[in-house]
């Protein structure tokens, strides 16, 4: 089964929650203390101990700003949504259109998002803006946070300013070129971008089909579009080549055509 990939995922997805909280923390904690350093106009007194139960709120806010900076930089080159998801928020698309749903899986709490690229255009840069999406609304949201904070006293300007740190925890943690396990930062996603672009393209596929299956949606009602670029691209990388292979069995044998599906499982067993 596709038991091994969807851990890949999920280590993926509990390395990126758990460095969003710790950098979440951290965030809180430099901007608490670099307050005191900032005139007496400017202070983070106008919060109290109950505050920090605000602090879920706000990572959860920070999370979901950074995926939907991604979702805006690949849409902004045409690619169709596919799936956002931040906490335990997120929308699908599935056959019958775009659905909201509750999600409780670690490997996705600290954010998805996937787009399918346009088919017939060069993927590079679809790609491209689609992974600096993502830091750069990070950079753009502690601006706009450092930017309330000194205009705005009291609760909303402290509020801007812990939202400002979280923020540019996320846009370094992410930023930086880096790769852990399962997980790969946005800034080494982009380096490999530039140095091998097949391989990012095969990743971005299959992130693609497992997002799909982590959302929810039954083989059967896979993009059809995703399974056939998908497909298009094998021959190079057995692991991938699997994972495209199993997803598209386990859709032709949801969908009744088992001729199809034991051709599919066929291109499966050599590789093995």
């Amino acid at each position: 089964d596709d038991s091994f990939l969807m851990r890949r995922f999920r280590e993926a997805g509990l390395v990126t929650l758990v460095m969003a909280i710790a950098g979440g923390v951290f965030g809180y904690l430099l901007a608490t203390a670099g307050a005191s350093f900032l005139p007496g106009s400017l202070s983070l007194k106008a919060l109290t101990a109950w505050d920090l139960l605000a602090l879920p709120v706000i990572i959860v806010f920070v999370l979901a700003f950074h995926e939907a900076g991604h979702l805006a930089g690949g849409m902004s080159r045409g690619m169709r949504f596919l799936l956002f998801i931040a906490g335990p928020f997120g929308w699908v698309r599935g056959k019958d259109g775009v659905r909201f749903r509750w999600f409780f899986n670690l490997g996705t709490l600290g954010g998805v998002a996937a787009a399918m690229p346009v088919p017939g255009l060069p993927l590079k840069p679809q790609l491209t803006r689609l992974v600096v999406g993502g830091p750069l609304a990070s950079l753009v949201l502690a601006a706009a946070g450092f930017a309330v904070f000194w205009f705005v006293p009291g609760r909303v300007g402290a509020y801007a300013l812990v939202t400002a740190g979280l923020s540019l925890a996320i846009f370094v943690v992410t930023a930086v070129p880096m790769r852990s396990g399962g997980f790969m930062s946005d800034g080494m996603q982009l380096r490999q971008l530039r140095r091998q672009p097949a391989m990012v393209e095969r990743r971005a596929r299959l992130l693609a089909l497992m997002g799909q299956g982590l959302a929810g949606l039954r083989p059967r009602d896979y993009d059809r579009e995703s399974l056939t670029h998908a497909q298009a691209i094998t021959g190079d990388e057995a692991l991938y080549d699997v994972g495209v292979w199993l997803y598209s069995y386990f859709n032709a044998l949801e969908a009744g055509d088992v001729a199809a599906a034991e051709g599919f499982l066929a291109r499966v067993e050599p590789l093995f």
